[in-house]
């Protein structure tokens, strides 16, 4: 009788969970797709809608997912929305809830995730207008779709995204108005994981 091997399951032990509530429906997913990827001690849990969907309704997907899920003290549970399509007001509620406690985030984009994107290249100074912003991007990302882009170039590209932003983010004044994205925060954060 000859013995079966059975390879035993492998099972990843992860020192931090992050929830993430995102506004977008297809580019969002697909970026922090890429980074659950690459991430060895971070574990990516995303929520998102397949419609659009605002900062308001974000935040009580998230507290309603609070309420309901056990999650332990040391995770954490960030919102990814943009300035674009949201009022002043809303996105105010969101920021107090974020600073609420110590495990909630926010990464906000202004005036959407596009910006972001942008920043994995260039600076993004002196921007125009959302067209302008868009031409940008596609100077360095000629095939960009939001349902289909290279993520490879963007995660090469991660640690200039995050220096980018930090300076452009030093350099806000009106956090409303000035084209910038605290999407530094929640990258810095999950890539430093020990």
């Amino acid at each position: 009788m000859t013995k079966r091997f059975t390879r035993p399951t492998a099972m990843r032990s992860y020192r931090k969970i992050f929830y993430l509530f995102l506004e977008g429906e297809e580019t969002e997913p697909l970026y922090f797709a890429m980074i659950k990827r690459q991430s060895i001690k971070a574990h990516i849990n995303m929520q998102h809608s397949n419609k659009k969907t605002t900062a308001k309704q974000i935040l009580e997907k998230a507290k309603r997912f609070i309420r309901e899920e056990k999650i332990r003290n040391d995770d954490e549970v960030w919102l990814v929305i943009d300035v674009d399509n949201n009022t002043q007001e809303d996105l105010q509620t969101v920021i107090n809830w974020s600073e609420a406690k110590p495990n909630y985030g926010l990464a906000l984009s202004n005036p959407k995730f596009e910006y972001w994107l942008l920043l994995h290249f260039e600076a993004g100074n002196k921007i125009k207008n959302q067209s302008d912003l868009e031409a940008r991007l596609a100077h360095w990302m000629p095939n960009y779709e939001k349902s289909k882009f290279d993520t490879g170039s963007l995660f090469a590209k991660r640690m200039n995204a995050i220096d980018n932003a930090r300076n452009r983010y030093q350099h806000c004044h009106d956090w409303y108005h000035d084209y910038h994205s605290t999407m530094f925060r929640l990258l810095e954060k999950i890539l430093t994981i020990t």
